[in-house]
């Protein structure tokens, strides 16, 4: 971003859309609204964006509330803050153009999200040196509304188009931060919800309302598609999500999932559901592709044909296990069910032998 400014002040251009330096907040008549409620535009002006590379250059990493009306532009400065680089973020107001409100105070803007009212958030993740995140919401004028720190990095966040409700997801961390699901209602000054977010990692969370009332939050899950919270935290959409991640994720999702189901239904059905899903992912699997999963697809495989009582192919599974990898965890259980196949084929032998040896009832030799 540094070297696009500089180079912008070597062709003796300047930006476009820059504001002047402001110790406060800036507001403009059309953003009096700081109740939340939006401004009203006619359907007769069309709203028009600046290209991507005009945001860049003028206004910083952008992002635009759904209905366009609002659009919040930042400037990382890097995680040494010696650097001293701008840390600026603003809040255009797209019907006129104008910057409406700007943020000076914040250490390190690393994500952003804004409403359909103009109400925007700030992702202030601090300095490197120690796992920590601020989660900023302000109002369309630039005032503070509310907040809540972590003690983990944010993964991301994101903010319901009323500007009420907020999702906030944090990364790992050795603390009770760690991974987390957060939901955060504005208007109340509190945090609605906590949990481990069941469906995994989200790229962003949209929101279901009703009379300004939420009632579902959904996480958007890469290639998967999205799936449901309630407003309490709970995971609403888990029969839907397994059978997705059998159906339609990639072979390492594909295994774990079918690991997941036998864990917590112990049904025939179930067993043999999995079963199915894993050698038809072991079965696809082609050289050349990724094959980091494929060890633990072969445990699971070996597990599976033990308990469906097919110990000899279980074995077989086993072994491409530990070819695949040596600490893949099934060498004890691989080595005990060589001896037991070893001892029980020298039973199976002696009373074959036997069989053959003993007088036969017509009284004939054998």
């Amino acid at each position: 971003m540094a070297l696009i400014k500089s180079l912008l002040g070597i062709l003796g251009l300047k930006s476009r859309t820059a504001s002047e330096p402001t110790s406060r907040p800036e507001a403009s008549a059309s953003t009096s609204n700081a109740t939340g409620k939006p401004h009203v535009v006619s359907a007769r002006e069309p709203i028009r964006l600046p290209s991507k590379f005009d945001d860049l250059v003028d206004f910083g990493l952008a992002e635009h509330s759904p209905n366009k009306h609002w659009s919040v532009g930042y400037w990382d400065p890097g995680p040494d803050a010696s650097q001293k680089r701008q840390r600026s973020v603003r809040l255009r107001d797209n019907t006129t153009g104008r910057i409406v409100a700007t943020v000076n105070s914040l250490e390190r803007p690393f994500s952003v999200d804004v409403s359909d009212t103009g109400v925007f958030g700030v992702n202030d993740a601090g300095q490197t040196s120690e796992l920590s995140a601020n989660l900023v919401i302000f109002d369309s004028t630039g005032m503070q509304v509310y907040g809540r720190a972590y003690k983990a990095n944010l993964a991301g966040f994101s903010i319901s188009p009323c500007g009420r409700y907020v999702a906030s997801q944090t990364c790992n961390s050795g603390n009770e931060d760690s991974f987390i699901l957060e939901i955060h209602d504005v208007a109340r000054q509190r945090v609605i919800a906590s949990c481990t977010p069941v469906a995994g990692w989200s790229s962003e969370y949209t929101f279901e309302t009703e009379d300004g009332e939420l009632k579902r939050v959904f996480a958007k899950i890469n290639h998967l598609g999205k799936f449901a919270y309630s407003p309490t935290g709970e995971f609403l959409d888990a029969k839907k999500f397994m059978t997705t991640r059998l159906t339609k994720g990639d072979p390492w999702t594909r295994i774990r999932a079918a690991g997941e189901l036998v864990q917590t239904d112990e049904s025939d059905k179930a067993l043999q559901r999995a079963f199915g899903v894993v050698e038809a992912t072991i079965a696809a699997f082609q050289p050349g592709q990724d094959d980091r999963w494929l060890a633990g697809g072969y445990r699971l495989k070996g597990e599976l044909l033990e308990k469906i009582n097919r110990p000899a192919e279980a074995i077989e599974a086993y072994r491409a296990a530990l070819g695949r990898d040596s600490k893949i965890g099934v060498k004890k259980r691989l080595a005990a069910m060589e001896k037991a196949a070893s001892q029980k084929l020298l039973l199976d032998t002696g009373d074959e032998q036997r069989a053959e040896s003993a007088p036969r009832s017509d009284g004939l030799q054998p």
